[in-house]
């Protein structure tokens, strides 16, 4: 797959291979290649958007949409993958938050900190979570990050330390 493929570049490039391992296979099967409640973390870079307006590169659209990974799955996959207390991280539309939390809470998958990202003209463009598997309610909402300077450019200076 060609994503993979990207991905253990990536990998190699950043001298990682002895931390990072690249599965190429559906979320769903992980029990082929890790124990079940075996991490602390999952990251999610999830597809944002509803499988109905697909891009017409296929790589593209499983990259984008979510045809073959939905929230309900991905909170499922996350919650089975995470032990107790672990943590889970991801990037998500805030159009589509509602849906999230729904998932999330029938998953055992608490939100605790989040906080949007915004352009420079104001404009909301995605939420950050980190939710807590068996934790107790109670959501803080951190300050937004704006991610672009006057011109439009990403600004290098975004590293400030949310999570």
């Amino acid at each position: 797959n060609e994503m993979a493929s990207l991905a253990k570049r990536n990998v190699a490039l950043n001298f990682l291979e002895d931390k990072i391992e690249v599965i190429n296979d559906d979320i769903a099967n992980f029990q082929n290649h890790v124990e079940r409640a075996s991490f602390s973390v999952v990251f999610s870079n999830p597809p944002y958007m509803n499988s109905s307006n697909e891009n017409a590169s296929e790589v593209k659209a499983i990259a984008r949409h979510d045809k073959f990974l939905s929230c309900e799955k991905l909170c499922k996959m996350a919650s089975a993958l995470l032990k107790e207390k672990g943590r889970f991280y991801l990037c998500y539309p805030p159009e589509r938050l509602c849906e999230l939390f729904v998932e999330m809470s029938k998953c055992g998958l608490e939100p605790k900190r989040m906080f949007l990202t915004e352009n420079n003209k104001k404009q909301i463009k995605l939420c950050f979570i980190e939710a807590v598997k068996g934790a107790s309610h109670g959501l803080k909402i951190l300050p937004n990050l704006t991610v672009n300077d006057a011109d439009g450019k990403y600004l290098e200076s975004l590293h400030t330390k949310y999570f």
